[in-house]
């Protein structure tokens, strides 16, 4: 039989603690029955329980009404007979009616078999907190009876009724029985379950067997539930959202959990009323109602009569609903998990509370427990956002006069420049001068968009943003991510409950500047430990088994190139879903533009199998929120560099690619490695060699940086190593960086700069050979680096000037290198690429577009001459045809600002010859000679420094 036993858990959990001088127990006796010690105990525990209800959380309920007026279900049991049962809402009390139909045998004479019917009726209880322990109502109505044969086991009982004249009938030819029972459960008992089984009594032997859910695996529970001042919820989408029509205002909240291996799922609230200690609300979920499958589902009122969960401050719920609010702007939620330990069941822990992996934003738990042996997490799932159906989507950026919409020009391919950043760090220092609290966060980089602006680059790329686990010594700072879906909290200035508000804004921000804004994502693993050193937060708590890949030996997989991390199934089709609606979610709620996918762990490891499934990529190709990368208003995806850069994966018509092998062919040139050449006039077309067709730089799918981030070395180090290496004299440093940048910006495919590069950032803690006199920090950036005057602002104007050439001259990077020509220095012979012995040098010449020779533009080809070797090198260019004149764009030799000066120059010789100093690349632009024009001295180029 089943029952539930006598506990106080669930009333200090719902309800405010009272004190055991107030329990009074109550004078009424159910009829027929005789009371015993357990049941009245249990009758006075419930008075307390009803009364401490209703007077303290009655003040909180706004107007409106939370309750269903009715709600229908269905059953079938394992003996075969169908329940169909109704709780309506009337008044103050829940009308539950349970009607049971079965099927009558026939006796020998073919004729319904009355002497076969036996006695049905309801074993019946009230849960909150925990399944297996069931509450009873303080008073029963006539016809109703406490069930404690089983003294530790007390429940309800109630006898099922047939109507006179109509206790069998016929259904598709077959005769058949009902039996209905009709009740009442007073309305502040609300939210709970009611659960129920039938018990079947032989007319003959008077033995009794329960007849509960038909089951034949540990799916569903062993009985029926009837959800009352809540509702069974539905599966889908996944993670918490509105469940009513209304986008705005009081309504319903879905809570939709994917756990396979999970037996037992409890959702836990925690909010405040009113500056009070947080009430804690406990669901234990019976999954015969509220599981589909392996999705978790339950839907709760908020912010109306009789709803337990206020509306948060935040939105404009304040102004319109002002009852309706708490003083604090998060309602917190999560789930405890239990499981059978021989089924994959021994990593749960039920003591311990999960956040939903699918939670938008993620914040430390308002207090407490009031259950001692639950575990305070470090964070829970707030529905802020939720509630208030994000009100802060499109938020207005306090610098603009307008609204910023996700409405925006997209960039063109060959005017990109993507400047790349780390939210943690680029206001970190204190020569940023924010506000207190504003370091390090989002709205710090909202606050430095004009800098931004100011170096000339169209896009900003955000290394992870995603909450990270728990940080390990050599891992970067943003570390292994616990979540996809939420924001670092540590990012919010606000300390974490507006992180989802301040990304967004400052997202709109840099769209109100013209800026995209893209994002690193590692989907690929983990940051909840392993096995072997545990850190379960979220999926590994919840079903590990659906979600992180499991070795041979049953443990799961540990990503060795990241301390405390587990490796996902990207095989898994919960995994696939939880990458695609975490990508669907940064698009749609934080109007994030692209993504570099990191598809493997990018550390160089051949045992690593941290990688995405390519189900996943064609799903990402094919999804309609995700697909038709780089068409029209489409997110833009990169995949990061993998262990083979050169492979070609399938690309599915629509991806982008970091070109992995472009730094290092750049380096090789500068060192003058024998045989260098040939790659570094790949890697100056866009690596046309190993990105064809669909893949090639004029659709604006390759992706080109000096530096790659899992190397963890900015531009100033490289140079640095690069001159160890070359015994490059100190002075010399400079040129080389700045000679790098402009092989950078005048190559095919979109360039990609770090911030700090501008001034010589060291990730070692170096003194950076473009200033001297200031010894960085590792990772944080120098805003005193950047003060006018300085080295580091000659250097922001030099790569601003890289950035207006590149947008000027889109034309001469947007034909996937068929517009570029190579040859000697001397301007005749064929450049010897494949010539081991060939000194590092090369020019090439880019052809202007047919359409900018037909519409007469102020430009027309530009010559550009890369000097790696460490001699003075003349190179024959060639006179300028009448009407045009040689312009220096770009001379890495000369001093801020004439490197970068726009200069008409006249070329020395009867064949037009420029010298070019050592580690030096020119940029020489043809352009139409003004009327007024007058044949300056000709400049040969080299000043001897």
């Amino acid at each position: 039989m089943v029952s539930a036993t006598s506990t106080t858990r669930t009333f200090d959990i719902i309800c405010r603690r009272v004190s055991p001088t107030h329990i009074a127990p109550s004078s009424v006796t159910p009829a027929g029955a005789r009371e015993s010690l357990t049941a009245r105990r249990r009758r006075a525990l419930l008075t307390v329980f009803a009364n401490s209800t209703t007077g303290h959380l009655q003040f909180a309920r706004p107007s409106g009404n939370a309750r269903e007026p009715l709600a229908k279900y269905t059953f079938h049991t394992a003996d075969g007979r169908l329940v169909n049962a109704e709780t309506e809402a009337i008044n103050d009390e829940y009308r539950v009616k349970v009607e049971v139909a079965e099927h009558v045998n026939y006796d020998i004479i073919g004729k319904p078999n009355k002497s076969s019917l036996t006695h049905l009726s309801i074993h019946w209880g009230l849960h909150r907190e925990w399944l297996d322990e069931w509450l009873c109502l303080p008073d029963l109505p006539r016809g109703h009876e406490f069930d404690d044969v089983d003294s530790s086991r007390p429940a309800m009982r109630t006898s099922l009724a047939t109507r006179p004249g109509d206790e069998i009938f016929f259904r598709g030819g077959f005769p058949m029985r009902s039996a209905q029972a009709k009740f009442e459960i007073p309305a502040y008992f609300a939210p709970l379950e009611l659960d129920f089984v039938l018990v079947r009594k032989d007319p003959v032997t008077n033995i009794e067997s329960i007849d509960g859910p038909r089951t034949n695996n540990t799916r569903h529970a062993s009985t029926f539930a009837l959800p009352l001042g809540m509702a069974a919820g539905v599966p889908a989408p996944l993670g918490a959202s509105r469940l009513s029509p209304e986008r705005m205002g009081p309504g319903w909240v879905n809570f939709a959990l994917h756990s396979a291996t999970a037996t037992k799922v409890t959702l836990i609230l925690q909010w405040t009323n009113c500056g009070e200690a947080p009430e804690t609300l406990e669901l234990a979920l019976n999954p015969t109602t509220h599981r589909t499958g392996d999705i978790w589902h339950v839907a709760l009122p908020f912010g109306m009569q009789e709803s337990v969960l206020p509306v948060p401050v935040q939105g404009y719920f304040t102004d319109k609903y002002p009852m309706q609010t708490t003083t604090t702007t998060a309602v917190l939620y999560g789930y405890k998990c239990d499981g059978d330990t021989t089924q994959d069941g021994w990593r749960f822990h039920p003591a311990q509370v999960m956040f939903d992996p699918r939670a938008s934003l993620l914040v430390p738990p308002l207090g407490p427990f009031p259950d001692p042996n639950t575990i305070v997490p470090r964070y829970m799932g707030s529905l802020t956002d939720v509630l208030n159906d994000g009100a802060f989507q499109l938020a207005k950026y306090r610098a603009q006069d307008f609204v910023v919409t996700t409405a925006h020009v997209r960039q063109i391919p060959a005017q990109e420049v993507i400047y790349e950043l780390s939210v943690s760090d680029f206001t970190a220092h204190t020569s940023a001068y924010l506000p207190p609290g504003q370091a390090g966060t989002f709205a710090g980089v909202l606050s430095k968009v004009d800098y931004i602006v100011s170096t000339g680059v169209t896009t900003v790329l955000l290394q992870s943003v995603f909450t990270p686990g728990n940080m390990h010594i050599g891992v970067s700072s943003e570390g292994a991510p616990i979540s996809f879906f939420a924001p670092n909290p540590a990012y919010a200035k606000s300390g974490g409950s507006l992180a989802v508000h301040e990304l967004r804004e400052m997202v709109r921000g840099l769209h109100s500047h013209g800026i995209e804004v893209l994002m690193h994502t590692v989907l690929t693993y983990m940051g909840e430990g392993t096995d072997m050193d545990p850190n379960s937060a979220s999926l590994r708590g919840i079903d590990p088994v659906s979600y992180y890949k499991v070795g041979y030996s049953g443990v799961l997989e540990a990503n060795e190139c990241a301390l405390g991390a587990a490796v996902l199934d990207s095989k898994s089709t919960a995994t696939q879903g939880l990458i695609l609606d975490a990508l669907r979610h940064w698009r749609t709620a934080f109007g994030i533009d692209g993504f570099i996918l990191h598809s493997s762990c990018d550390c160089g490891d051949s045992a690593c199998q941290a990688s995405l499934h390519p189900v996943v990529l064609e799903s990402i190709a094919l999804d309609p929120v995700l697909g038709g990368v780089g068409k029209g208003a489409s997110v833009r995806v990169f995949l990061g560099p993998g262990r083979n850069p050169t492979l070609s994966p399938h690309h599915f018509g629509g991806f982008g690619e970091v070109n992995a092998s472009y730094g290092d062919g750049i380096a090789q040139f500068f060192e003058r490695i024998p045989g260098s050449v040939g790659a570094f006039m790949s890697c100056i077309c866009g690596s046309a060699n190993h990105f064809r067709k669909s893949r090639c730089t004029s659709q604006g799918h390759v992706l080109n940086t000096l530096t790659i981030s899992p190397k963890d070395m900015s531009l100033a180090d490289l140079v640095s190593e690069l001159g160890t290496r070359t015994k490059l004299e100190p002075r010399l440093s400079g040129v080389v960086l700045r000679s790098m940048l402009v092989c950078l910006f005048v190559s095919d495919g979109i360039p990609m700069i770090s911030s700090g590069d501008e001034y010589g950032h060291s990730s070692f803690g170096q003194v950076s050979s473009l200033s001297s006199s200031l010894e960085t920090e590792p990772t944080v950036f120098r805003w005193d680096a950047t003060a006018k005057y300085s080295e580091g602002a000659c250097m922001r104007s030099f790569i601003a000037a890289l950035c207006a050439f590149r947008h000027r001259r889109a034309d001469l990077f947007s034909a996937g290198g068929n517009n570029v020509s190579w040859s000697g220095l001397d301007g005749a012979t064929p450049n010897a690429w494949n010539d081991p012995l060939a000194p590092s040098v090369a020019m090439c010449r880019r052809t202007a577009s047919t359409l900018s020779r037909q519409l007469r533009t102020t430009t027309q080809d530009v010559v550009v001459i890369f000097n790696g070797s460490a001699e003075l090198v003349p190179a024959v260019v060639g006179h300028p045809p009448p009407g045009f004149v040689w312009v220096r764009v770009i001379d890495t030799s000369l001093v801020f600002p004439s490197d970068c000066a726009l200069t008409s120059v006249t070329l020395a010789g009867p064949r037009g010859t420029y010298l070019v100093a050592p580690h030096t690349v020119l940029v020489l632009e043809m352009a139409p000679s003004p009327l007024e024009h007058v044949n300056p001295t000709a400049d040969l180029a080299y000043v001897d420094r």
